[in-house]
């Protein structure tokens, strides 16, 4: 992000009034653009011949061209997930021609060009919603975290955060087994900890903070950061750890290693219930074992906003003026103020100029004496005159995000809504699927079922919602990681037609029995092959594969996923569909020895090789572990990570091929 004005900073400028954004100096001639997928429902076109004279000219020359879009995307599952926010570039001395009212622009469009601002390079930039969307956003109306109750499970994305209460028990050393038992020496702690478990790159970062007794409102941290304290590539690995640690409820054990707990109450089922999550934490007295699965210990996300990482909702200046009267703001010390959400009114309303300014013509602490009625008149002839043409939004206050900070949070969460997943779909290529892939058809396939002539099924219903689901589970979650798993996921699928692997009775028989291509699929009699051939978001072929696929879901010894009645087919239900896609991702790591044993290597997985970059060498190598025959790279799946990648990156240059295709 460039630079920003500290005069007119976040959330109060050098006036001590309300600043619901920033100001960015330094824009030079390069286009303005959008931040993210989003309508057009105001703007005004800026008129270089009034930016010389009042009222625009105040302090000195300003323009007063705008963009204002709003944005309806989704950060997880159910009503909370389907949020609505707004982004405001004021000050344009120039107004792309494509941005049209009501017309719809995608990230990293051109918006316009940044103009003057009192004689001076530079733009105002903010992000705000209403009061129904601050819920669903953060959680919560109050300023901190509701500590009573666990964080939500619809809404989860970025570090996974942990309060334990004073008087939790600290252990000396793990239990055996993962046992819910453990005999090694126990303290209690003296007082609530937070920690923090953060997954980067394939490892995993454990922070405890605790209220600081010396600075209001501060959570310090607690010692240093640990990384991968609990195992060698720790993130890298969670498919090996779950399996040794929950070997009678794998899946759901993975949810615990991944979100702290289980989200996913509907398909996973943890066995034991109160299987524990031991790890170790700092604590004041030193490092120790906590079951952070304990019934006591509460769990979040960055969903959740937390408190004690800065987050505060301010809602305590009760006036209707552009003077800051927060207590929390004007008391904030060593808080970050960048990091609270702010409560007061749009200042770009015409209807409310007068009330916000109201208060510059009594005695005040601003300035040395009130403002005369000529001098107010001309304040408040250049706020009407920047205020927007036409205000969609009703008069009153909104909530106010720092812009930065919004966009740095919301970078964490991959959630992916159904206008994201058209837009990672590449319509255009050459392929064996459906070439011509149009807007409606990839609506249809991400949310209707599929059956062939004779009724067999094909693709599952409401694919959209399950495959985020999974996605998020198996930290399929960073912009590369995406892209390299949608590129799989065309070519397996025909860009979501099916989730069958097609083929004649003549190519299933090349699976019976024993290995197809030098794959070992674990075929044992004739029919194995059509039988347990390809399915899934990323298709689970083969007997073993299945056998695997099903331990893995239900623990040792349960029935394989089969096309008889009384199992469960993945292809019929669109979690256990995508489900499927996600285990087969993350379960193929290569083994290695290590001190005379057979261990997976987090560093060969597919995660790893999704981590290593953008380049056709690293999509190689995920391919490879996916499909080893290399099936399709060259004109499936490597071209759709290009166009996925282009769309979740922040490059401008591309490839034309590449480019996202319009929305119609």
């Amino acid at each position: 992000m460039m630079q920003s004005d500290p005069q007119r900073n976040f959330p109060v400028n050098r006036g001590q009034s309300w600043h619901g954004g920033i100001h960015l100096t330094g824009c030079g001639s390069d286009p303005v653009r959008c931040i993210a997928d989003g309508n057009v429902i105001s703007l005004r076109q800026p008129e270089a011949e009034k930016r010389n004279v009042p009222p625009l000219n105040y302090n000195g020359v300003t323009d007063s061209g705008y963009v204002l879009l709003k944005h309806e995307t989704e950060t997880g599952s159910g009503d909370d997930g389907k949020i609505v926010y707004y982004s405001l570039y004021m000050h344009l001395s120039s107004i792309d021609a494509n941005v049209q009212s009501g017309k719809t622009l995608y990230r990293k469009s051109p918006v316009g060009t940044a103009g003057m601002v009192d004689g001076q390079h530079g733009l105002h930039f903010q992000i705000f919603c209403d009061d129904e969307n601050i819920r669903k956003i953060t959680g919560r109306t109050t300023p901190e975290t509701d500590l009573t109750q666990d964080g939500r499970t619809d809404v989860v994305y970025g570090d996974i955060h942990f309060y334990l209460p004073a008087g939790t028990s600290v252990y000396e050393a793990m239990p055996e087994d993962n046992s819910l038992v453990n005999n090694s020496p126990v303290k209690k702690t003296s007082e609530p900890l937070f920690v923090t478990m953060c997954f980067d790159k394939g490892s995993c970062t454990m922070v405890t903070r605790q209220l600081s007794t010396t600075l209001a409102g501060v959570y310090s941290e607690v010692g240093e950061p640990s990384v991968n304290e609990d195992g060698e590539d720790y993130e890298y690995n969670l498919y090996a750890f779950t399996l040794k640690l929950y070997p009678d409820s794998p899946s759901a054990g993975y949810e615990m290693l991944r979100f702290g707990r289980v989200i996913n109450t509907e398909y996973e089922t943890l066995v034991p219930a109160d299987a524990p999550l031991w790890r170790t934490v700092n604590t004041p007295e030193g490092k120790g074992i906590v079951n952070l699965g304990a019934r006591d210990i509460r769990v979040y996300s960055d969903g959740d906003f937390p408190h004690w990482t800065g987050w505060q909702l301010v809602d305590d200046d009760t006036d209707t003026n552009s003077q800051c009267n927060s207590p929390t703001v004007q008391c904030a010390g060593n808080r970050d103020v960048s990091l609270m959400v702010c409560h007061f009114p749009l200042e770009w309303d015409s209807t409310t100029v007068d009330s916000r300014f109201e208060w510059l013509k009594s005695p005040n602490d601003v300035l040395a004496k009130p403002m005369s009625e000529c001098d107010w008149s001309l304040l408040t002839e250049h706020g009407r005159a920047l205020c927007m043409a036409e205000n969609p939004l009703p008069a009153g206050r909104v909530w106010h995000f720092d812009p930065v900070q919004f966009i740095t949070h919301f970078r964490k969460c991959g959630w992916l809504g159904e206008n994201d997943l058209i837009r990672l779909i590449r319509r255009n290529e050459s392929s064996d699927f459906q070439p011509n892939l149009t807007r409606e058809q990839a609506i249809s396939w991400l949310n209707e079922e599929g059956q062939t002539s004779s009724g067999e099924v094909i693709r599952p219903a409401n694919i959209k919602i399950a495959l985020s689901q999974i996605m998020n589970k198996y930290r399929i979650v960073t912009p590369l990681r995406i892209a390299h798993f949608i590129g799989q996921m065309a070519r397996e699928t025909g860009r979501l037609k099916s989730f069958v692997e097609n083929g004649n009775s003549g190519y299933f028989k090349k699976y019976d029995p024993g290995t197809f291509q030098g794959i070992k699929l674990g075929n044992t009699q004739s029919g194995d092959g059509a039988r347990f051939k390809g399915r899934g978001a990323v298709h689970l072929t083969g007997r073993e594969n299945y056998r695997k696929y099903s331990e893995f879901r239900f623990g040792k010894g349960s029935a394989y996923f089969t096309i008889a009645p009384n199992n469960i087919l993945p292809v019929t239900d669109s979690y256990y569909s995508c489900d499927t896609g996600g285990y087969f991702w993350v379960s193929k790591q290569k083994n290695v020895m290590s001190n005379g044993r057979l261990i997976a290597s987090g560093k060969l997985s597919v995660n790893f090789w999704a981590d290593q970059g953008s380049t056709k060498s690293a999509a190689e190598e995920v391919t490879r572990r996916i499909n080893p025959g290399r099936d399709g790279f060259d004109d499936v799946r490597w071209p759709s990570f290009q166009h996925a990648w282009f769309v979740l990156n922040d490059d401008l240059s591309s490839t034309s091929d590449y480019r996202p295709i319009e929305m119609r």
